[in-house]
């Protein structure tokens, strides 16, 4: 009899040990990503463009403000490392009558130095590319891309939502400018983008 007990004691332990680390090692989906998951993030924030350059004969280094709209699709290979696709569309005003559209497609790697914490900072470096819309009649202003910087804030809320705070900074993206079919110049817009939004988990 007692050896039974014991039999069925260890039986039960090898059962319980068993399924406590099987509930260790399945990764629970989180807002603020964590290994092999997926994280999606809606943002919408402030765009601020600084152009570098003659721009048709005005003065330089114009400054534009405007707003922009994102979508961001993240992938964690480790709980620190990710990859980041986004696409945005943001309207630039300037002086005249005019506002560009701009549609800027962006690729990063990200470090996330605090995968567990409550507020999750992160840092990422990648490439992003500009398409322009809304240029001027009679003006052909051509996309162009650069180097893209990131840091950012995670926040979660529970296991698959949480908020983010994120912002971007491209550096020197050229576009040449042309008038009527004739070369003009280059602009080398810097931009800024500061953007919020809510995050989800799967």
């Amino acid at each position: 009899m007692f050896k039974k007990a014991s039999i069925a004691l260890v039986l039960a332990s090898l059962v319980s040990t068993t399924a406590l680390a099987d509930g260790v090692h399945s990764p629970i989906p989180s807002a603020s990503g964590g290994e092999d998951h997926l994280v999606l993030k809606a943002r919408v924030g402030w765009l601020h463009t600084k152009d570098n350059g003659k721009k048709l004969g005005a003065e330089k280094n114009n400054t534009h403000n405007g707003y922009l709209g994102e979508l961001a699709l993240g992938y964690f290979f480790t709980d620190n490392i990710a990859v980041e696709g986004s696409a945005g569309y943001g309207k630039i005003s300037h002086k005249s009558d005019y506002k560009l559209r701009v549609v800027p497609v962006s690729l990063l790697v990200q470090y996330h130095f605090m995968p567990e914490a409550s507020v999750s900072p992160y840092a990422g470096i990648g490439y992003s590319y500009h398409f322009l819309t809304n240029v001027p009649k009679g003006i052909k202003m051509q996309n162009g891309g650069n180097v893209v910087g990131q840091v950012g804030l995670d926040i979660p809320y529970n296991d698959t939502m949480g908020f983010n705070i994120d912002v971007k900074y491209t550096h020197q993206v050229p576009h040449k400018v042309k008038v009527g079919g004739v070369k003009v110049g280059t602009i080398k817009s810097n931009q800024t983008a500061v953007a919020a939004g809510v995050t989800f988990g799967f």
